[in-house]
């Protein structure tokens, strides 16, 4: 008899199933004849230790599936030292010269149609992901790789140019630590994100938001409302300057003080061995500029270009500007201690830019999944219960995971069961695919 760990992992993989994520990144990378693992599979493997909800980056791949039922939720024959640094290495590096964006966005788009997930609406933002290490600076030379075919003709292929991981405006208050920015575009009840795009780490927003949203209208044809911070509305780069907001500073004065090589008090007709200046001065509040903020801080304006209230009225600007938070609370998710983006280890510019796709693809995922089962909710007029206990239609899938610790998979005799399927998890498992009930075993 075996017994493995399954859990939640069987939803998250069956997801996957449904968004058909596994077929779409095989056929853009193809096979690698070294790899006893597809691409793809590989990539699924990321996401479910990803959501895995468990201190274990990705520097402990292999180890993740250590116990759990590996073959039931990848593929028959994979085991756990399939997935190792070396498998893991070469597909990111694949992924990195597929090209991540054009790669995520294929992926979103067909998600998108196959959950009907309405989008009217995008949400930009950015946020830096800090790195330890030194990281020296990518050389801005292009990169060549050289693949011969038939031992004569040569194919010259274009790495795509590696992110720059360097110092910048310091999401996570580490500026003394070189980063690196995502870009992400959100829209659809829930925060589906749409676009994502990883960037050098002293990406200025000011002047890069509106060229990210000309490369999400051509890759999605989107003619929505966009919505981003104050960053997409200024044309010039500001150079922040050091100086008091606040307060001003009066009485100035330096203050000379003479130093001497014995101690105690000196005779008149000594000399000091040097002299040194203080500054002193008095710190005041500048109750004028604090007046000012006080009434700033009670009003905020909202700008667009959709001009027509009929189409736009002034609630819905407001309405729409709050869904902002959506692509918010995706970074959010993203840097939560329990998920491997936390500890962004490796040393390869381009595979730490593949590992941050792979972190949209966790968001992508989680969220589909999410709204997918709140939607069913609604549409059955049931609930769930909540952490405490009271029926709700919008539970998070993060609780509904953990709902499902301690389900096991058994092999007796080579004959598959589920193990701990209790009547709440079995009415769970009602409101989610049929993708997902299979991994459960419940045809």
């Amino acid at each position: 008899m075996q017994v493995m760990n399954l859990d939640h992992l069987g939803l998250v993989a069956g997801i996957i199933d449904e968004i058909g994520l596994v077929e779409q990144i095989d056929l853009r990378l193809g096979q690698d004849s070294r790899g006893k693992v597809s691409a793809g599979l590989v990539v699924k493997a990321m996401i479910l230790n990803g959501l895995g909800f468990v201190s274990a980056p990705l520097y402990l791949f292999s180890r993740f599936f250590e116990g759990k039922a590996t073959e039931h939720l990848i593929g028959t024959g994979v085991k756990p030292e399939h997935l190792n640094d070396d498998r893991l290495g070469r597909v990111l590096d694949e992924l990195f010269l597929a090209g991540l964006t054009r790669c995520f966005v294929s992926i979103a788009m067909k998600a998108i149609a196959k959950f009907g997930v309405s989008i009217e609406t995008a949400h930009l933002d950015s946020t830096s992901f800090h790195l330890h290490g030194e990281y020296e600076t990518a050389n801005d030379e292009v990169v060549v790789t050289q693949k011969t075919e038939d031992g004569t003709r040569v194919e010259i292929e274009v790495a795509p140019k590696a992110i720059h991981l360097t110092y910048g405006y310091s999401r996570d208050h580490r500026s003394d630590l070189k980063q690196f920015v995502m870009n992400l575009i959100c829209g659809g009840e829930g925060g589906i994100p749409l676009f994502l795009e990883m960037a050098d780490g002293n990406q200025d927003d000011k002047t890069k938001f509106a060229h990210l949203f000309e490369e999400f209208q051509k890759q999605w044809t989107f003619e929505g409302i966009h919505i981003a911070d104050s960053a997409l509305y200024t044309a010039d780069n500001l150079k922040r300057m050091k100086q008091l907001k606040y307060h001003t500073l009066e009485a100035v004065e330096i203050i000379e003080q003479d130093h001497y090589s014995q101690p105690g008090r000196p005779a008149k007709q000594t000399r000091p061995t040097h002299k040194t200046y203080h500054i002193q001065a008095t710190l005041v509040v500048n109750e004028t500029v604090l007046e000012q903020q006080r009434q700033q801080a009670g009003r905020f304006i909202l700008a667009t270009n959709v001009l027509d209230k009929e189409q736009l009225n002034n609630d819905a600007v407001l309405s729409e500007y709050k869904e902002q938070q959506s692509t918010e609370r995706g970074f959010s998710f993203l840097k939560d201690p329990l998920f491997f983006a936390d500890s962004v280890f490796l040393k390869d510019p381009g595979r730490i830019a593949a590992v941050g796709m792979v972190m949209g693809l966790c968001l992508l995922v989680y969220n589909l999944g999410q709204a997918a089962l709140r939607q069913a909710l609604v549409q059955a007029d049931e609930s769930l219960p909540n952490q405490l206990k009271k029926p709700t239609q919008r539970p998070t899938l993060r609780w509904i995971f953990q709902c499902f610790q301690a389900v096991h998979l058994l092999v007796i005799d080579g004959v598959e069961q589920i193990a701990n399927l209790t009547d709440e998890r079995l009415k769970i498992l009602r409101f989610f695919s049929q993708a997902c009930r299979d991994y459960y075993l419940l045809c």
